[in-house]
C-alpha cells in the first residue's frame, strides 16, 4: 500500500489549480530551449503565459530535471529556461513535462513536510518478528540497510567480492536477505568486533553460530568463527558446507569454546565458488543470555507499543518457524540508545531461539526530492489518507512559499493556508488510521 511521488505530485497540483502536464515536440537537445506546439492550448492567447512558472521533466534522459522559464511568448513553439538540458539519444524521442507555479521540488518539500508533521495521522504500521532471543549478531535477518544497499554492521572481504540486500530470496521472517557475490578470489561477509564491539563478550563462552544459506552447488557456502588473542593465536572453525541443490539449508557451529582474552573476532559468512552468489539469511550467535537488541530499522524513529516473545515452534529452533502463532505478551521493556541507535531492552531472560514480535508504529518514508529516482519514490499511504496529506502539504506549500512579510500579496498566501488547513480538518474526522493500544509499562521484579 504505497503512492508514488508522480501521483502525489499530480493529486496537490490538482488540489491548488495549477495542473498542466504536456509532450515536447522536438526531442531535447543540449540547450536551454523547450519546443511544444501542445503549450499554445493552453496560454489563452497571453503573452508570456507561462514566464516565471517551472518545468519539470518526467522521462527519458532529462527525468528529473527542473527548470525556471524566463522567456514565453503566446504562439511561440519555444520556452527559453535557466540551465540547459541534456540531448536524447534519438531525435524521435519525445518527453512529458510537467508545469506549474511553484515548481516540483517545492511541491516535495511541502509533502516531505506533511509527513514529518503528521505522525499521529499518518504512519506506518509495523509488525516485526525478526528478532531472536538470545542472538548476539544485530540484524541477523539484514533487513537493516546502510547507504550502499549492504546489510547494516556487516562488511566483506575479498578481491572483486560484492555484498548487496536482497528482496527475492529470503528466508523466514524478514522480506531481505545478504547476497553475496563472487567475482575474484575467495571471498566472505563479516561482522566483527569492531562493527559490534559486545560480541568480545564472548570471549571465554561456548557458543552457537547458525545462519540458515542458500547455494547452488555444493562446497560453495559454509559459515567460520575466527579469534586472535592476546598472545597471538588463532582460533578458526568452520561449519560444513552446504549442501548445494538451490535450496534453504541450516549452517550451524555447535558448541564451540571461544578462547579467553581475545583482542579480536569476527563471524563470517563465505562464498567459496567464482563467478557465483550465495544468500544468507536469519544469522543468530546464541549461548549466553543477552538483554539489549538492535531495534529494527523501520522502528528505529518509531513507538512500540506491543512486545511478545514466541513460546513454542514446530522447528528444531523455534525462530526458524515461518508462521509463528504462539506469543506471550512483555510487560516489562525499555527502549534505549546510544546515541546512533535504539535498542529494544528486555528485563527479563528468555528461551533462546525465539522470535520476539514488535507491533508499534512508525513516521511515513519521506520522498525523495530531487534526481531522476524522485519520480518513481514511494510513501506508505493510499486512499483517503493520500486526501488528508494532499490537504496538509497545500497548507505548506503556501506556509512555504509566503516569504517575508515584505513579499507581495502576502495575504493571497495566508487566506491559502487557512483555506486548506481547513480542508485538513474537514478531512480528519473520517480519517480511520489509529495506533496499536499501548502497554502497561510494568515495574521490573
Amino acid at each position: 500500500m504505497t503512492t508514488t511521488a508522480a501521483i502525489l505530485d499530480e493529486r496537490l497540483c490538482k488540489a491548488i489549480g495549477d495542473w498542466l502536464e504536456f509532450d515536447v515536440t522536438t526531442a531535447f537537445a543540449a540547450t536551454t530551449t523547450l519546443v511544444s506546439t501542445t503549450l499554445n492550448q493552453y496560454d489563452d492567447g497571453r503573452p508570456d503565459r507561462f514566464n516565471g512558472y517551472y518545468v519539470y521533466v518526467t522521462e527519458n534522459a532529462n527525468i528529473g530535471a527542473s527548470r525556471k522559464i524566463y522567456d514565453y511568448s503566446s504562439g511561440s513553439t519555444f520556452c527559453s529556461v535557466r540551465g540547459a538540458f541534456v540531448a536524447e539519444a534519438a531525435t524521435t524521442v519525445y518527453a512529458t513535462c510537467r508545469i506549474s507555479r511553484h515548481g516540483y521540488p517545492a511541491h516535495m518539500r511541502a509533502l516531505n513536510d506533511a509527513i514529518r508533521e503528521l505522525p499521529d495521522s499518518l504512519f506506518r504500521e509495523i509488525d516485526d518478528s525478526t528478532l531472536v532471543t538470545g542472538n548476539h549478531l544485530p540484524n541477523g535477518h539484514f533487513e537493516y540497510v546502510d547507504t550502499t544497499d549492504e546489510p547494516l554492521l556487516y562488511e566483506v572481504s575479498g578481491s572483486g567480492a560484492t555484498l548487496a540486500t536482497d528482496a527475492t530470496n529470503y528466508f523466514g521472517s524478514g522480506l531481505r536477505s545478504a547476497k553475496l557475490t563472487r567475482s575474484g578470489t575467495d571471498c566472505y561477509m563479516y561482522i566483527s568486533d569492531v562493527e559490534h564491539q559486545p560480541l568480545l563478550d564472548l570471549m571465554d563462552k561456548t557458543v552457537n553460530f547458525r545462519s540458515w544459506a542458500y547455494a547452488s552447488t555444493t562446497s560453495q557456502a559454509r559459515l567460520t568463527i575466527h579469534t586472535n588473542d592476546a598472545a597471538g593465536s588463532t582460533q578458526t572453525e568452520n561449519s560444513d558446507y552446504h549442501s548445494g541443490g538451490g535450496t534453504w539449508e541450516l549452517l550451524e557451529i555447535e558448541n564451540f569454546k571461544i578462547n579467553p582474552d581475545i583482542t579480536d573476532i569476527e563471524f563470517r559468512f563465505n562464498n567459496v565458488t567464482t563467478d557465483s552468489s550465495v544468500y544468507y539469511d536469519n544469522a543468530r550467535v546464541t549461548g549466553t543470555n543477552i538483554h539489549e537488541y538492535l531495534l529494527p530499522e523501520t522502528l528505529q524513529d518509531g513507538d512500540i507499543q506491543q512486545v511478545y516473545v514466541q513460546h513454542g515452534g514446530y522447528s528444531d529452533y523455534p525462530c526458524d518457524d515461518l508462521k509463528a502463532r504462539d506469543w506471550e505478551r512483555i510487560h516489562d521493556y525499555d527502549v534505549t540508545n546510544n546515541g546512533t541507535y535504539s535498542y529494544l531492552w528486555l528485563h527479563h531472560s528468555y528461551s533462546t531461539d525465539r522470535k520476539i514480535r514488535l507491533i508499534g508504529t512508525s513516521p511515513l518514508t519521506e520522498l525523495t526530492t530531487s534526481g531522476s529516482a524522485s519520480f518513481s519514490s514511494t510513501t506508505e499511504i493510499d486512499g483517503s489518507e493520500v486526501d488528508l496529506l494532499v490537504s496538509y502539504a497545500a497548507y505548506c506549500l503556501y506556509r512555504n512559499e509566503e516569504g517575508a512579510p515584505s513579499s507581495e500579496d502576502n495575504s493571497r498566501y495566508t487566506r491559502n493556508q487557512r483555506r486548506y488547513l481547513d480542508e485538513f480538518y474537514r478531512l480528519l474526522p473520517s480519517h480511520r488510521m489509529v495506533k496499536p493500544s499501548g502497554t502497561m509499562k510494568l515495574p521490573a521484579y
